[in-house]
């Protein structure tokens, strides 16, 4: 379960990260003509149906059968709005997406911290990647690539994943630093 944080945790400087990870998450309902978003949300649907049993407890929540709660679901924000907002005792999509996000968390991060992207991700589009918040905080560094995609950060002729290579780099050069977490 997600918690909310105080609201005094919250700051203005956070405002940017919680913007793109909304203007992410419309992203996605609209990245290639919206079939990403159908897909997903089909995904879901399935799985709902398949424990439909176990979440007839939710039907007293939204006082309709949970079949008919099943068929509603179009998109991602339908679904969260059914089986989100509500169970996590949230209102809206948006204010779940607000206290799921790591944009107000970021500032808060007092170990060296490495965040590594995808440019060409469908789910956080470049231009919504947080590149202020390692500006305001010396323990993040923020790692982008133009491929990638979702993390899957595959090459070559044989695909293998690489994504490792940079975050092995990171924490060599913390090692030659002599850092220690403890």
């Amino acid at each position: 379960m997600i918690r909310r944080p105080p609201r005094s945790t919250q700051s203005r400087s956070s405002a940017a990260s919680d913007v793109y990870k909304r203007q992410g998450s419309r992203y996605i309902e609209k990245a290639l003509f919206g079939f990403y978003n159908m897909c997903l949300a089909f995904a879901l649907r399935r799985k709902a149906s398949e424990h439909k049993d176990a979440l007839r407890p939710l039907e007293k929540l939204w006082g309709t059968p949970i079949e008919k709660v099943i068929k509603k679901i179009r998109t991602m924000r339908d679904f969260e709005r059914y089986f989100t907002v509500g169970v996590q005792g949230f209102t809206t999509v948006d204010e779940f997406i607000h206290h799921a996000s790591l944009g107000y968390k970021l500032k808060g991060i007092r170990v060296p911290t490495f965040l590594f992207s995808a440019t060409d991700d469908p789910t956080l589009p470049e231009e919504h990647l947080p590149y202020e918040d390692p500006l305001a905080n010396e323990n993040l560094i923020l790692g982008t690539h133009p491929c990638g995609g979702h993390g899957a950060f595959y090459t070559g002729l044989f695909p293998r994943q690489w994504f490792q290579i940079p975050v092995l780099d990171f924490f060599e050069s913390l090692h030659s630093l002599n850092y220690c977490f403890a």
